[in-house]
């Protein structure tokens, strides 16, 4: 590695790209290269159209602390690759002990998250998870049964399964005696530590451009299908 770097250093003409930079070596020689990576204790620079890998440590401290700043603000911005599998645990049942038609329903997420994101560590992120569910009678007309949200980190390869409280509620979805609100979907945002949304998932899909405006609203509001007309409420038929 050290003869190729100080072949690289003596040898290479300086960049001229506005984002190069001077680096320096701890012997004191001059390099202008652009980052491309920055993979452990090794930075990958591009020097005019070739790329070099070279270790960290060979560069002075101020190019050091350079290298490791671009590196996490790099990671701040990164989307990464991530297998998310959401199971709403929903079921609808008759209430045996109701005469009318009345239904019983349950809801309880679990949420299974593993980084795929090769040499990436997601670290202190977001989840946020509202579910909702329409109103018996009134089409189009929404209510959010549950907000709730959850912090995990996760190297490569780990995964990790989040659990939410489950919700019962109660309705009759059968005219003349309709009431209540039945399950109907959900919307889930993932956000890593400085706030960037890295995932987004909405069912019905007509939801999915209205997750940002989901997330936000609190339980028991009400709300239509372009999610622009809300109101605050309660429910009688939501338990948790």
């Amino acid at each position: 590695m050290r003869p190729l770097f100080l072949s690289l250093l003596t040898s290479v003409l300086f960049s001229t790209g506005l984002s190069a930079r001077e680096f320096t070596s701890t012997d004191g020689r001059k390099l202008n290269g652009e980052i491309v990576s920055v993979k452990g204790e090794n930075v990958v620079l591009k020097v005019h159209t070739s790329t070099y890998t070279i270790p960290k440590s060979r560069f002075i401290a101020e190019d050091i602390k350079y290298i490791e700043t671009w590196a996490e603000e790099q990671a701040k911005n990164i989307v990464p690759n991530m297998e998310v599998l959401v199971s709403s645990g929903k079921s609808n049942r008759s209430d045996r002990d109701d005469s009318y038609d009345d239904r019983r329903g349950h809801f309880q997420f679990s949420i299974t998250i593993e980084n795929q994101e090769n040499g990436h560590k997601i670290e202190d992120a977001k989840l946020k998870l509202v579910v909702f569910g329409e109103e018996c009678g009134r089409r189009d007309t929404y209510m959010i049964m549950q907000n709730t949200s959850f912090d995990f980190t996760l190297d490569f390869g780990d995964s990790t399964r989040l659990e939410a409280d489950k919700v019962s509620y109660r309705f009759d979805d059968h005219a003349p005696a309709l009431w209540g609100h039945k399950y109907e979907g959900y919307a889930l945002e993932i956000t890593n530590a400085s706030g960037k949304t890295i995932y987004t998932k909405a069912t019905p899909a007509k939801f999915q451009d209205k997750i940002e405006e989901l997330i936000g609203l609190k339980r028991f509001t009400s709300f239509d299908g372009k999610v622009e007309r809300t109101s605050t409420g309660s429910s009688y038929y939501i338990d948790r």
